[in-house]
């Protein structure tokens, strides 16, 4: 606990992000959220692959169709949350 003491302190260092860091701050979350959580669930995609699918809209290299589809789908629903969640709180 202490460990994580330490971390909540120096994140509290780092506020507030500039605007530029909490875009880059988004995109990292957005392909580590979906690779790992699609990625326990059988999801054969590559982390580059994801990446390419989620911030660019393109595919390259094989995957069943499926798993693409699939990794796209995960994205939309963590879209669904944040809209929600800035709907609650405003």
């Amino acid at each position: 606990m202490d460990n994580l003491d330490k971390l909540f302190v120096h994140w509290k260092s780092l506020q507030p992000l500039s605007a530029r860091k909490q875009y880059l701050l988004g995109q990292r979350f957005t392909v580590d959220y979906n690779y790992n959580s699609n990625h326990i669930e059988g999801n054969t995609l590559t982390y580059g692959q994801t990446e390419l699918l989620l911030l660019l809209g393109k595919v390259r290299g094989e995957g069943d169709l499926r798993d693409f589809m699939e990794m796209k789908a995960s994205q939309a629903s963590v879209k669904m949350l944040e809209e929600e969640t800035k709907s609650s709180f405003v």
